[in-house]
Order: C-alpha cells, then structure tokens, then sequence
C-alpha cells in the first residue's frame, strides 16, 4: 500500500502512516497511542481495539531507536494484549533479535513511507491478573464497596470472574477512556496524518486504578 511519506527517522512519522494504513484496510478499529499498562509502568505505542473486542498491541522501533529492551518489552505485551505487532524500520528486519522472537508476534516494516506486513500475528494467551488493570475504579467497585482497598476489589475480580468476562470488561474499559477522542480525530484530520495529529491522540494525565 503506497503513502506519499519519505522514510521516517522518528517514532511519530511511523505512528502517521501505520494509523493511516489500519484507518483504511480496518475503518471500524478504535485506535489509541501512548496507551499505559502494568499500572502505567509501560506504555503502548499505538493500540487498536476491533470491532470484535480484540486488542491489538503495536511496539515501534525505527530508524533512531535501539532493541536493547525489545525481549522484555515483547514479554509484557503477551501478557496484556490478545495480539503484538512489531513495526521496524529496514534496518532491523534481519537482527539477530527479531527472528529470535515468537512466531506468535507479528512483523511489520516501513519503508519508504510503505507498510509492508512481513508476518501475521497470532492470538496471544494474555493474563487475568494484567487484562483487571486497565478496569476503570467504577466497574470495580460494582465487587466491593469504596471503604475497601481497590486491591482487596481487584483481587476479588480475579477469583470471582472468568477471564472471558474480565476481557470484556478491559476491552469496554479501554474504549471507553479512548472512543470519544479518536472519533474527534477523525473528524478533525485531514487525508492523511500528521505528527501534530499523534500530540492530539496521545492522552495525556491518565489515571488508571
């Protein structure tokens, strides 16, 4: 799929193209970027949750980044998302560390402004205790009562819940905090994105319980 870009030395350009690419080939995805998990000690690059209430994680690493936490990173996105893309520039499609990952981890390259999906990714086994965090403080409470530590709550969710029903509830979690914005995006972008447009998704001050 051709885009008018030249190659993009920063993480923001690849973010424009790859949101462009996912707008036109899955039009009823929600997207998000910058998105904190594991209690906001990591963050997503760019997320898409589709219409069939999957998420789907994408770490970036172009021209100027490193993979020097690459292993660590892709083993907290299994833990947290149904499924991971990896987005590379050219550079990395070769390294040593990429073709060591799991086959479950899909492989995107951008280059030259094109994304060219180099692998398919494959459903992901993410875990309850990771899938309750990004429960909002008012879906919790609806398991306990607001004297009571939001970790006793929490907890209670994990033993009392299958993780069928806690997924569910992480998904409309996530599209809650994020639908109202990117529609607004939509409505306000031009044909195509711009980096500026990255400063607007990115929601800032999130609080997660």
């Amino acid at each position: 799929m051709k885009k008018e870009y030249q190659t993009p030395a920063d993480e923001k350009k690849y973010k424009c193209i790859l949101i462009d690419y996912l707008i036109s080939e899955n039009p009823g995805w929600n997207i998000a970027v910058e998105v904190p998990y594991f209690s906001g000690k990591r963050r997503v690059d760019l997320l898409a949750i589709t219409a069939q209430g999957q998420s789907i994680a994408f770490e970036i690493k172009s021209d100027v980044d490193s993979l020097d936490k690459l292993s660590a990173q892709v083993s907290d996105y299994q833990k947290a998302f149904d499924f991971l893309y990896l987005v590379v520039a050219r550079k990395f499609v070769s390294n040593k560390q990429i073709k060591k990952l799991p086959s479950t981890i899909g492989l995107i390259e951008i280059y030259n402004g094109n994304i060219i999906k180099l692998r398919n990714a494959k459903l992901n086994n993410p875990l309850k205790k990771y899938l309750v965090r990004f429960l909002w403080k008012n879906q919790m409470l609806k398991f306990g009562n607001k004297s009571e530590p939001i970790e006793t709550i929490r907890n209670r969710i994990l033993h009392k819940l299958p993780k069928k029903e806690i997924h569910e509830l992480a998904i409309r979690a996530l599209l809650d905090r994020y639908t109202g914005r990117y529609e607004l995006f939509l409505r306000e972008k031009s044909a195509r994105t711009h980096p500026e447009d990255i400063d607007f998704l990115t929601k800032k001050n999130q609080s997660f319980f």
